[in-house]
């Protein structure tokens, strides 16, 4: 059978018809294989996260439909998803645990006892965040990284760092507030 002439849409057809045939299911491997690491490679490319973008595939071949949309459009919801997931299953891993048993850079011997309620505060606002956001700010205000060294350690463009930076920041404020404390350090 010649792969060559057919389109992807084609391919997932044939394979969703032959009773799952293993020579269609390389083809259609073998095509997407870049766009799936391109798309795990965007949050962080870690061979886990790329394991779960492949599964995410094997989900959305097995779920499309011809009047759905695009294979590949169909595919990126759930190889997305699943990468998003793996992400956040290895933040977890990190924090908060790692967090607590390291010393607070923060809180110094001559740290008031207010100060150290408003940082315990921010601890407790931090943790309640999404894992990602959590760990950024972590990272910005406790480990004093830069935004470049986020966005390298967890696989986001600059830009894309910097707006989620922002985003759980603005976040973080509201919560801040609504507990009584109005400020936080830029």
């Amino acid at each position: 059978m010649d792969f060559d002439s057919m389109s992807i849409e084609d391919l997932v057809l044939a394979w969703q018809s032959s009773q799952k045939d293993a020579r269609l299911s390389d083809e259609i491997h073998r095509r997407l294989f870049r766009f799936v690491i391109d798309v795990a490679n965007k949050y962080g490319g870690s061979p886990e996260i790329q394991a779960a973008a492949a599964y995410g595939l094997v989900r959305a071949l097995h779920r499309w439909t011809p009047n759905r949309s695009k294979v590949t459009t169909y595919a990126f919801y759930w190889i997305r998803r699943e990468a998003v997931r793996a992400l956040n299953r290895e933040v977890a891993a990190i924090s908060p645990g790692d967090m607590s048993t390291a010393p607070d850079p923060v809180i110094g011997p001559d740290t008031s006892v207010e100060r150290r309620e408003d940082i315990d505060l921010l601890h407790e606002q931090i943790n309640r965040l999404d894992p990602v956001d959590a760990a950024m700010l972590r990272a910005v205000y406790f480990e004093n990284r830069t935004g470049a060294e986020v966005a390298a350690r967890f696989g986001f463009g600059r830009t894309n760092a910097y707006r989620r930076l922002a985003h759980a920041k603005d976040k973080l404020c509201k919560r801040l507030k609504s507990v009584g404390l109005h400020y936080i350090a830029d």
